[in-house]
This record gives C-alpha cells, sequence and structure tokens, in this order.
C-alpha cells in the first residue's frame, strides 16, 4: 500500500473536482451516462448536454469507441420514462430569447418545468437549420433534433450489439463445452464472462471477440481442435511448436469466417515485455464459476481479474471509458473481495501502480465503493495521482493535443515507464524497449532459449531488408 500523506478530506475533494473540470463535455458527458447511481448533477448534466447537439452520430462513434453504446442507452432510456429528460430543441432554438419574452401567449413544452428556456415561436422554426450552440465539440449544423431522435438512435446501435452478444456467447459456451470434451483446461475472460461477472447481463457490455485462457502445453491440439471446427489461424500451425514464438507472443487468433468470430487463445495474460511477473500468479487456483444461460463455465477468481483490469487498462493507458466502469461494476457486485490478495498478487506481478491507478480512477470518476483507508491513501499519492493527470490528458487528446506523432510515442513511453515499480523493473523495460524481440524475428527458425541471442544478431539485417523493400516500392510507385 502507498505510504499516505497528511492531506484533509476537503483537499481530496477539492482535487477531484478540479481535475474532471480539465474533461471535455463529451467525456463528462459519457461518464455521467455511466454512473451507477447517477447524481442530480449528473443527470442536470447530460439533459443540458444533450439540448446542445447537433450531430448525433458523432456522439455514437463516441460512445462505441469507448466501448459504453449499451450503458450510455439504458441511462437515456431510464431519463425518458422518468422525464427527466427535456427535448432537446426547447433549447436548440433559444436564439432569440428576448424576442420570445415580448410574445404575448408563450407556449410551454409539456415536459417543462418552472425556470426551463421557452420555446420560440412558429416564425422562428421556419428554417430547417438550427443555430448551434457555442462549446458542443461533437456536431455541426443539422436539422432539429428530440431527445426522442437520440434515444431511438442508441436503441438501435443496443440492439444489433445485444444481438451479436447473445450469438457470441452462444458460440462461446459451445467452445468451451468442446474443449472440456477434449480434456482441455479453459478459463474464459473478458467478453461474456466478464459481463456476466460485473454487470450481470451479456448485453450490456461491449466485445468484439472471445478470449480464452488454456495451459501452454494444450496449444498445438488446441490449433487442431478449432482448424477442425472451421476455425483459421492467422498464423501458420508449425508456429505454435515454435517455443520462441511462444515466449514471444501471448495469444493467437482464430477466425471463422462463415460466423465472421474471432477467438483469442490466451497462454499468458500478458506478453513478457509488459508483464514478465505476471506468469508467477496461478489463474488456475480457486476460479470463479460464472452462470450464463444456464450454462456454468470457469473464468478467472475476481482477485485475479480485478488485478488484470487494471494492468490491461493501465497497458494501453485507459484510452477506453469502458475499462474504468468494468473496475467499478466488478467492485460493485463483489464485496467480499480480499483486498490482501489482490494486493500480493499486485505486487508478485510489479502490478501495485497499475492496480492503484485502475482503483483511483474508479473512485474518481464513478465514486467506486472503496474502503475510505484506500481512498485516502489512493488520493494522496503523488505518482498515482500525477499517472492520473496523464490518462486524463490522454483522454482529451483527440480533442486537444498538437502533439507530433514523436511526441505523442514518448508520451506513451514515460507514462509506461512510470507504471513500473522499481528501479530494477523501469531499468528490465528500458532494455526491452530499447532491444525488443517482436514475433517476426523467431518466426524464421525455431532456437532453444539458451541461443535466443542469435535472433538479436539476426534483427537488424531482418529491419534493414523490410525497410529497403519499403523504400524499393515506394521509388517505384513515385516513378
Amino acid at each position: 500500500m502507498s505510504k499516505e500523506l497528511n492531506t484533509s478530506k476537503a483537499q481530496i475533494t477539492n482535487y477531484k473536482l478540479r481535475i474532471t473540470d480539465h474533461l471535455s463535455d463529451d467525456l463528462q458527458f459519457l461518464i455521467a451516462c455511466c454512473q451507477a447511481e447517477p447524481t442530480q448533477k449528473d443527470t442536470d448534466f447530460i439533459s443540458s448536454y444533450l439540448s446542445r447537439i447537433t450531430n448525433y452520430e458523432l456522439l455514437i462513434t463516441a460512445a462505441s469507441q469507448h466501448g459504453i453504446i449499451p450503458l450510455v442507452y439504458k441511462t437515456l432510456k431510464r431519463l425518458s420514462e422518468e422525464g427527466l429528460l427535456r427535448d432537446t430543441s426547447d433549447v436548440n432554438s433559444k436564439t432569440d430569447n428576448k424576442q420570445s419574452q415580448n410574445d404575448s401567449h408563450p407556449s410551454r413544452h409539456p415536459r417543462a418545468r418552472p425556470g426551463d428556456p421557452q420555446p420560440q415561436s412558429d416564425n422562428t422554426h421556419s428554417s430547417p437549420i438550427t443555430n448551434a450552440p457555442a462549446g458542443n465539440t461533437l456536431g455541426v449544423h443539422v436539422s432539429r433534433i428530440t431527445y426522442h431522435d437520440i434515444l431511438s438512435a442508441f436503441k438501435q446501435q443496443y440492439m444489433g450489439i445485444a444481438q451479436k452478444n447473445m450469438l457470441m456467447t452462444a458460440e462461446l459456451l459451445r467452445i468451451m463445452k468442446l474443449l472440456e470434451a477434449n480434456n482441455i483446461e479453459a478459463l474464459a475472460f473478458k467478453g461474456p464472462a466478464l459481463a456476466q461477472q460485473a454487470y450481470g447481463d451479456i448485453t450490456m457490455r461491449q466485445f468484439g471477440d472471445l478470449d480464452i485462457f488454456v495451459h501452454r502445453k494444450d496449444i498445438v491440439h488446441i490449433a487442431e481442435i478449432l482448424s477442425d471446427d472451421r476455425y483459421e489461424a492467422r498464423v501458420d500451425k508449425k508456429y505454435f511448436s515454435n517455443n520462441a514464438f511462444l515466449d514471444v507472443n501471448s495469444d493467437c487468433q482464430f477466425f471463422n469466417d462463415k460466423q465472421n468470430i474471432l477467438i483469442e487463445i490466451h497462454w499468458t495474460v500478458f506478453r513478457k515485455s509488459f508483464s514478465k511477473k505476471m506468469q508467477k500468479i496461478d489463474l488456475w487456483d480457486r476460479p470463479s464459476k460464472v452462470s450464463i444461460n444456464h450454462h456454468e463455465i470457469k473464468a478467472f477468481e475476481v482477485e485475479a481479474l480485478l488485478l488484470y483490469l487494471c494492468m490491461h487498462g493501465s497497458k494501453h493507458t485507459w484510452e477506453r471509458i469502458e475499462w474504468i466502469v468494468d473496475i467499478d461494476k466488478l467492485v460493485r457486485v463483489s464485496p467480499d473481495i480480499n483486498w490482501d490478495k489482490v494486493y500480493q498478487m499486485a505486487e508478485q506481478a510489479n502490478g501495485t501502480t497499475m492496480l492503484e491507478l485502475g482503483l483511483l480512477l474508479t473512485s474518481h470518476l464513478f465514486s467506486t465503493p472503496l474502503s475510505q483507508k484506500y481512498i485516502n491513501s489512493l488520493s494522496t499519492n503523488k505518482k498515482i495521482l500525477s499517472l492520473e493527470r496523464e490518462v486524463f490528458f490522454l483522454l482529451n487528446a483527440n480533442k486537444q493535443t498538437t502533439d507530433s506523432e514523436l511526441q505523442k510515442n514518448l508520451r506513451h513511453f514515460r507514462f509506461h515507464l512510470e507504471l513500473q515499480d522499481g528501479i530494477l523493473s523501469k531499468s528490465l523495460f528500458i532494455t526491452k524497449a530499447l532491444f525488443p524481440l517482436k514475433s517476426s524475428d523467431v518466426e524464421l527458425i525455431n532456437l532453444p532459449k539458451s541461443l535466443y541471442f542469435i535472433y538479436y544478431l539476426f534483427r537488424p539485417f531482418r529491419l534493414a531488408a523490410k525497410y529497403f523493400s519499403k523504400l524499393f516500392s515506394f521509388l517505384l510507385k513515385d516513378k
């Protein structure tokens, strides 16, 4: 646990308010829609934000990129049913407020409350285009939009996701049963398993593939089983008996073209270049049993899953709100989490910083019910707070940053370096970054571990050939 500093609760609260103020309105809207228990402030912000929407397609795209369309839809649907959303045209049409106030008989929207903006007269609606209010970063000038339009558009997206999720879940259950019939141990994680574990509903979380964790010794057999089941491996199957290939990678993709379903078979959850020590944790010890459609499958135990989610989000710089919501949902449905065990595993995996960053993010954004002891400690840890600020900056990056590609890469490198616990881990991270061993380096020949150094000797020649080929192709094309 991080060392606590003497900071009052008032200072912590003020800090939280300051840091979330740096988020764009778009992100604040999406976060408000993902709250387990939206406050009145959240509801008011959602209503206000929708009143300024001029292009809901961009809003849907943003929600999809963050993997939270089902959550946004469910929130908007509930607020609509409770009569808490105003028609966006009530505010979008507020361009001649003074003129409206001079009208002798102003009409009020049936859902409007005292103090709500007054609608304009019919003359002000003669133009098919509505003036977009300043400050809306998700829109262009378009025809008037009502919240019914927005809700209908989200419903259509949600129904498509729900249908796809149900089909993929049925396939996961079938594949897990197929592996079991062949005496292969397997754990489902992410995808339908996580949706059921954390959300209690397979339709409430977006996922695009099926992830299954297996023993490394079973990879060749699994590849044969999936091949017979019309799944095609994304690499030549000969590599599954190549120890160097298995050492460098953590998973392999299998695709069923007929069903358009992608399965990722994992023999370790992270590549060694990111977290070699994660392999020390026995993920097969006391797995959880998840019931989906009256079928029971094995999945990661809650403590291991929580650590994995925090490390996975940190690995990808928390670029999707969905990954923070996952933690919030999992903690809320798991009141008996053994926190001592979580921290012990984090220390084993060199993931304490990543764990605490994930917990701080979910606490600040979603008021996740953590022990006050953890909240106070996390909220006063300078290193974690600095990383959180960087996460918020990167979340806003698409809108605000003018960084070059090199600057972006350097930011990500510094971020990942700060995630490492201890001088030795930081040194190893820098070494691996400077002298990486890639999958393409080991695919040419299968060498024993004692001769892995030869791959590093081959690498400069492979890269030279690769970039010379690209340059040659470019010159030919230019002619």
